[in-house]
């Protein structure tokens, strides 16, 4: 891996130093592991380093799990901050650029700077660069695999699914779906010609019993995709190239360019980047329906009548998903932040009955309890790991500054390690004491969110709300809460 590593950063030399080795030869000249050591101990004595502490990485070993490199990091952590991480090269993180970025926020993060022996101190925001190599890398592979696929689809070929309103015949083309087709005409009869927007359509299909191939009801991203859909004029779209005439149309071409025109005249005004996530997906339900309720996010922005200036104002807030995607029920909305306190606020209010749950789970009961929160706490980690793994390819890509980059990376690198953390604690089986009863971990958990609800990163606070909350149910006037214990 080329060295990346001047740091434009002016960051004092914590002079205490590990050395983190390889025994992986992989012909790019590193040394052995004696000469590794020996050089990581001429440089210290050379360079006024104190040597602290030697790491080995086995070949082909991950720098995830019980591996010299977590051995590593639980020393730093016990010993406090102050080290500076020596290593022969960037490989021994990981062959990947994204691995080795992540290595060296992690450590970084834990108040530690790595330095390549006999080179120079390495930047993450240096190495994350890389991330973008790797992407044109695969690339290539991706090519590959895509150019056999064309050639079926020059020859009209279906591949995959067959949009709504298709079937694929027998000779692997697209034929009429006679039921479909008529639906689809509908949709673009209704939007093009009686004036009906999305969520009217709908509501029109779903009030009318027509429900969609698998028997469900429609949605407005449903319909969005099929006005969309140029498979109705007839032209076959795969991996860029449009195939005209390779299938039957449904439609005409005069009523596919009305619904573009239209639906290019009522597309809102988006802004880069991405939304923030919602405490409570998952976990609320619409009172009237039963259907869940997502969370929204609306920008509004109005002129001061004082001084003419503009202002802007973001609302979030969590509303039935029902009304959303299929037009049914109604507009039962709740405000996000004013929710997720009340929740927390009823929670906290329980904390004397959680308190008395004193009995012990039957072992059934508690084997059940042990897995349900392994499975959150590994959704919790994939979801952390996706977006740091995001926040790497949107810096590298430029499409976030590395002035955002830093606090973002430091709190999903710090909520990627609470995870670990008690995960740790949950498969050494000491996270659920037998002497300690549910409702005393319940109690542990309110005390920590309470004492951190401000400033927790969310995706650790809304894990440990999942240890506490298992529904809660809005109404207009009211919510109900069930708990995991109660």
């Amino acid at each position: 891996m080329q060295d990346l590593s001047d740091s434009p950063r002016a960051v004092s030399t914590p002079r205490r130093a590990i050395g983190f080795f390889s025994n992986a030869t992989d012909g790019n000249g590193r040394q052995s592991i004696l000469g590794q050591e020996r050089a990581f101990f001429v440089f210290c004595d050379k360079s006024g380093f104190d040597p602290s502490a030697t790491f080995v990485q086995a070949d082909g070993a991950a720098t995830g799990g019980a591996s010299p490199y977590t051995a590593m990091l639980d020393y730093i952590r016990k010993e406090g901050e102050g080290f500076t991480v020596m290593v022969p090269d960037l490989d021994v993180f990981g062959a990947q650029p994204d691995d080795v970025a992540i290595s060296v926020l992690e450590l970084e993060d834990l108040g530690a700077r790595v330095h390549i022996i006999d080179g120079q101190f390495v930047d993450p925001l240096h190495v994350a660069m890389g991330v973008r190599r790797k992407a044109a890398a695969k690339q290539g592979v991706s090519e590959r695999i895509k150019s056999g696929m064309r050639s079926r689809a020059i020859r009209g070929e279906g591949l995959g699914k067959p949009p709504y309103g298709y079937k694929i015949g027998n000779k692997k083309k697209l034929e009429i779906q006679p039921g479909e087709s008529e639906t689809v005409k509908l949709i673009f009869t209704l939007y093009t010609q009686q004036d009906q927007g999305i969520r009217l359509i709908v509501r029109h299909l779903n009030e009318n019993g027509i429900p969609t191939r698998k028997g469900r009801n429609w949605s407005m991203v449903t319909i969005r995709d099929i006005l969309r859909n140029r498979a109705y004029l007839g032209t076959y779209t795969r991996f860029g190239m449009r195939v005209p005439g390779s299938h039957p149309s449904i439609i005409t071409p005069d009523m596919f360019r009305w619904a573009q025109t239209r639906m290019d005249d009522r597309k809102p005004k988006r802004r880069n980047g991405q939304a923030e996530p919602f405490l409570l997906s998952g976990m609320i339900y619409c009172g009237y329906c039963g259907n869940r309720m997502v969370g929204v996010t609306r920008k509004q922005s109005w002129t001061r009548r004082k001084d003419g200036t503009r202002a802007e104002r973001q609302y979030r807030y969590y509303q039935c998903q029902s009304r959303t995607n299929q037009s049914v029920c109604q507009y039962h909305t709740r405000r996000a932040h004013e929710l997720e306190d009340d929740v927390f606020s009823y929670v906290k209010a329980q904390r004397p009955r959680l308190a008395a749950q004193k009995g012990r789970r039957t072992p059934a009961a508690a084997s059940q309890a042990l897995a349900e929160k392994r499975q959150k706490l590994e959704a919790a980690q994939k979801s952390v790991e996706r977006r740091l793994r995001q926040s790497l390819q949107r810096v590298a890509g430029g499409d976030i500054s590395p002035q955002r980059f830093r606090p973002l990376s430091s709190e999903l690198i710090r909520t990627r390690r609470e995870l670990g953390d008690r995960m740790a604690i949950l498969n050494e089986g000491s996270e659920v004491p037998e002497t300690a009863s549910p409702g005393q971990q319940a109690v542990s958990t309110v005390d920590r969110l309470s004492g951190e609800w401000e400033t927790m990163e969310l995706m650790l606070k809304r894990a440990l709300l999942q240890d506490l909350v298992d529904t809660v149910t809005i109404f207009d006037d009211r919510f109900e809460i069930k708990l995991r214990l109660l």
